[in-house]
């Protein structure tokens, strides 16, 4: 990967980035480190989308 966008809410991030078009190709999966997706920019650049585990959760 490119770059690693890292969110605190993936759900909502997931799916804003989806009403906007952000083209996802790969689905969210779980990891042992936290929830990725991969979306592809509008130049053909894949990035993850990471929410990764805390102490907390």
């Amino acid at each position: 990967m490119f770059l690693f966008l890292e969110t605190d809410d993936f759900a909502r991030d997931h799916l804003a980035y989806t009403q906007r078009g952000i083209r996802f190709v790969r689905k969210p999966f779980h990891e042992q480190y936290g929830i990725v997706a991969v979306f592809e920019t509008f130049y053909g650049n894949r990035l993850d989308l990471i929410e990764p585990v805390t102490a907390k959760q």
